[in-house]
């Protein structure tokens, strides 16, 4: 009799026990829903992923579920977590096959991921092969601009911004484009070996030819002082002697030495100034496609939007 009581028991508490994710959260999904979209509006967006990792956990529905998973991985993207990022916006690509709208946009976080991490081969993959003609079709465009900077074609970058449309991008955003269009063409490259063959000539000309004067005055003054050491310790040799006193030797040593290190330096300049210039427009034109990017994924995350699905 009591093993009937205690069975009729543990069958009521099971019964009325509450289901996991209730257990679990306590919540609605809606509920949860909107406060990671608060949490990601606000910034935090380590829990915001949180709160999107637990969404995707309990949802049964696979194009919701990988909805989520999609928010987690730009969510751990803005959040510095490239690892997580990769781990999940990659997941989904693998699995949206059935969901071209969800696979385009996975594949385009792909791309924007690639993108900062220079591996262009892979940016340029990712960003063309999104499946859909939605508005994520043309940020993908617009993160094509970073790479034509990157390798200089900037009648690439003219043509796009030419031919883009008003939306996503805004006016402001184009401008900001178009000025950074302009100083990149109006910043023609310098030539390592002119460099380094006008410092073999005159000491410190080279970083001026690279608009680095205060390079090229320290380097002309640092290289003369060794030359006119060396000399010196030359026009105090005995001519009847054969032998060349180890003053002379070690002067004329250093001077070699040093001058050599300001020809190298002068072509360093030259190619290190080459790099600054196409990586500053690459990065600015990146985050200004960034910015655009995100205004799209604020304008999801508006409190009437359902679910992407």
């Amino acid at each position: 009799m009591r093993l009937i009581l205690f069975l009729c028991l543990c069958f009521v508490v099971t019964a009325t026990a509450p289901n996991s994710e209730a257990l679990a959260s306590g919540l609605k999904t809606s509920d949860i829903d909107d406060f990671a979209r608060y949490l990601f509006l606000e910034g935090d967006y380590t829990r915001a992923a949180g709160e999107y990792k637990r969404l995707a956990y309990y949802e049964n529905s696979d194009s919701l579920r990988l909805s989520w998973q999609l928010w987690v991985g730009r969510s751990e993207a803005l959040a510095g977590n490239r690892f997580g990022a990769l781990q999940y916006t990659g997941h989904v690509a693998r699995h949206a096959d059935s969901f071209p709208n969800l696979y385009s946009r996975a594949k385009l976080q792909l791309g924007v991921l690639a993108l900062e991490s220079l591996d262009f081969m892979a940016a340029r993959k990712h960003l063309t092969e999104l499946k859909d003609d939605s508005l994520f079709t043309e940020l993908a465009v617009l993160f094509t601009i970073p790479v034509y900077f990157w390798q200089r074609d900037y009648s690439s970058v003219s043509f796009t911004l030419a031919n883009y449309p008003a939306s996503p991008l805004t006016e402001n955003q184009r401008t900001a484009l178009g000025q950074v269009l302009t100083i990149a063409r109006n910043s023609p490259t310098k030539s390592p070996f002119l460099a380094g063959a006008m410092s073999a000539v005159i000491p410190g000309s080279g970083q001026f030819y690279c608009a680095h004067p205060v390079d090229g005055i320290q380097a002309f003054l640092f290289d003369s002082m060794f030359i006119i050491a060396a000399a010196v310790a030359w026009s105090n040799e005995d001519p009847s002697d054969s032998d060349l006193d180890a003053l002379t030797i070690l002067a004329t040593g250093a001077a070699t030495v040093v001058h050599g290190a300001n020809i190298f330096g002068a072509s360093r300049t030259a190619a290190y100034r080459n790099h600054r210039l196409r990586l500053d427009a690459f990065d600015e034109s990146l985050q200004i496609a960034k910015d655009a990017y995100m205004e799209q994924l604020r304008l999801e995350l508006s409190p009437h939007d359902p679910p992407e699905n």
